[in-house]
């Protein structure tokens, strides 16, 4: 195994976010529950829609973003929808940028972009672009006070 030389992990939601949503849910419940005498069906429609809008925050409350790099590879993991790694070798470029995440890919999560490529967003404006002469191109969200330390990571392990 590899000297890991950076190392970043990041949630696409932080419990903030989470207590502030929570509210909305708890009332949304409140309405749910007055109206199980009146129509059934309605009922059980918005019962279902209550508990697609929690799985939805429990999914976005455990997404994370798992960023490590070392002299041979860089490792990612998007849990829980990808993960995957980027040989070295096949680094034809990369750049450490601060974008405007909801210009360029419409906000944070796994998104597309036509300028970036595929972009593993969590928080912040501070990204890693790396374009793989077999993958194409990558986007990873950075700790943006870790700008400069990425780009010397980044030189050390890119030899050009």
């Amino acid at each position: 195994m590899e000297h890991v030389q950076y190392n970043y992990k990041s949630r696409l939601i932080n419990w903030v976010l989470l207590i502030t949503i929570l509210p909305i849910y708890l009332v949304s419940l409140v309405v749910i529950f007055p109206l199980r005498d009146t129509n059934t069906l309605l009922n059980y429609s918005l019962l279902i829609i209550f508990l697609i809008l929690i799985m939805g925050l429990f999914i976005l409350l455990f997404t994370k973003l798992n960023l490590s790099i070392n002299n041979t590879e860089v490792r990612y993991s998007f849990f829980p929808f990808k993960s995957g790694f980027i040989r070295v070798d096949d680094i034809t470029s990369y750049d450490v940028l601060s974008i405007n995440v909801i210009k360029e890919f419409n906000g944070w999560g796994l998104k597309n972009s036509k300028n970036f490529g595929k972009g593993y967003l969590t928080q912040g404006n501070s990204v890693l672009v790396i374009d793989s002469k077999l993958q194409g191109k990558f986007t990873f969200s950075i700790g943006d006070q870790d700008i400069n330390l990425v780009k010397k990571v980044m030189e050390n392990v890119v030899k050009k």
